[in-house]
């Protein structure tokens, strides 16, 4: 993201920073480390990180506490 910083600087390097740029928000957003967990009362799938200690279901907003073990 700094090196799509500097070129954004520049003119010439304006088109590669917007990729380069787009491409650090993908990989850090992979690297986060996220797994799919299903809701146990509605069965939906969403990620969570796997630091999480909970989540609350979007579909049936209830809060479900996470066992990693």
């Amino acid at each position: 993201m700094f090196i799509s910083g500097l070129l954004f600087l520049t003119i010439i390097g304006i088109f590669p920073a917007i990729g380069l740029f787009f491409t650090s928000l993908g990989l850090i957003y992979v690297a986060q480390g996220k797994e799919q967990v299903a809701c146990p009362h509605c069965k939906k799938k969403q990620p969570v990180l796997k630091s999480s200690e909970n989540f609350t279901c979007p579909k049936c907003q209830k809060l479900t506490v996470i066992n990693w073990a």
